[in-house]
């Protein structure tokens, strides 16, 4: 069924069961710039908004066979046309034929002797509602569109790269083996190693911002929060010993379970730790999980003895690209997608997250879950 006229002519649908009402109204539009059509009863009225577009119905409430209460009802549950502007004419009114006409679905009332003046401006204020209404569907339309083909182009262009840059590692690891006494080709191979990897990373950090944002799903399954706690620690031993550093994880409940995405959570955190191992020199960092609001939600602190995040750079940390450079010593190396991704992954779970930062003095990040994801949880 088609949804918008397209044409400069507005279609004015009049649905009344006495034809001097539908005359009377039909005055009121006179004009060339509108195009009427009328309706007898109900049951024509849905039939015609079947197989037609119109721009605004007039609905008498007191007619024969279905009233223009129950015709709005019908035409509400079986047509959409982008919200078709329905409004009532009757000669009652009072607040409770008011409420029941917009409760189901009308947009304006309008009482008898109908001004003409008064239906014409009541009818024009519809329809530019209406027109806004169309161009700003049409407008998120356009986005979702170039949104989709974005993340497209960069999962597509994301794959590309990683064929040959896997290629260039592995040769690399074959030239390392057979090159182990030439000092000078070992250099050079370690600075082909790591800047194929720093490169690699920051492809699959592009990956996930497309699969976040085209997918936005995920695969849940209940876990004890602990046994997530400690595979994490031991992963990020090599972040943590970088740079001299000295992790503690504590979870207050011992049994703690979650009925979440559980590799989700786990590059969250490991995201915050890696930034927090980062920006942190002989320092400590401490990752600390406690429940609240009766045990419904669950809490997970990173927080580092670090150099600390200025209150402008705390407004844009979680924007796409976004790198911190807040001392000339440290130039940590990176993507700027991190934090991005770790709010998306958040919010996709159901959660927040927010930071706590002073100069100079450490950071630290608060992630909040629910402990059952929402996906999980009855009305």
């Amino acid at each position: 069924m088609p949804l918008l006229n397209n044409s400069s002519i507005s279609r004015i649908l009049i649905a009344d069961d006495m034809a001097t009402n539908r005359a009377m109204l039909a005055f009121a539009f006179k004009s060339t710039a509108f195009e009427i059509v009328q309706a007898a009863d109900g049951e024509e009225v849905l039939e015609l908004v079947k197989h037609q577009i119109f721009d605004c119905l007039l609905l008498d409430q007191l007619m024969p066979g279905l009233s223009g209460y129950e015709t709005l009802i019908q035409l509400r549950k079986q047509f959409s046309q982008v919200q078709l502007p329905i409004i009532i004419v009757t000669a009652l009114y009072d607040a409770k034929n008011i409420t029941i006409a917009l409760k189901n679905g009308a947009n304006d009332y309008v009482t008898k002797p109908v001004d003409p003046n008064v239906i014409l401006a009541r009818v024009n204020l519809q329809l530019e509602r209406r027109k806004i209404e169309s161009e700003l569907l049409l407008a998120k339309e356009k986005a979702e569109k170039a949104n989709q083909d974005k993340s497209m182009f960069i999962s597509s262009m994301s794959h590309e790269l990683k064929t040959p840059l896997n290629a260039i590692l592995g040769f690399s690891q074959l030239i390392e083996m057979s090159s182990r006494d030439n000092q000078k080709v070992l250099n050079s191979l370690k600075q082909i190693t790591y800047s194929s990897n720093y490169l690699l990373n920051m492809i699959n950090e592009l990956l996930d911002i497309s699969k976040i944002e085209s997918e936005n799903t995920a695969e849940y399954e209940n876990f004890y929060v602990p046994e997530m706690l400690e595979a994490l620690s031991k992963s990020c031993v090599p972040l943590i010993d970088k740079n001299s550093n000295h992790l503690e994880i504590s979870c207050a409940n011992t049994q703690e379970e979650m009925l979440s995405h559980k590799s989700k959570l786990t590059q969250i955190l490991l995201n915050l730790i890696s930034n927090a191992a980062k920006f942190t020199q002989n320092g400590n960092i401490q990752v600390i999980v406690n429940n609240f609001d009766d045990h419904r939600w669950l809490s997970f602190s990173v927080k580092d003895t670090g150099i600390g995040i200025s209150e402008a750079n705390q407004q844009k940390l979680f924007s796409d690209f976004f790198q911190i450079q807040e001392s000339q010593h440290l130039n940590p190396q990176g993507t700027g997608l991190g934090l991005s991704i770790s709010l998306r992954l958040t919010q996709l779970l159901g959660g927040t997250i927010s930071v706590k930062s002073i100069l100079g003095q450490g950071s630290e990040f608060i992630v909040k879950l629910p402990r059952v994801s929402p996906k999980f949880v009855t009305k």
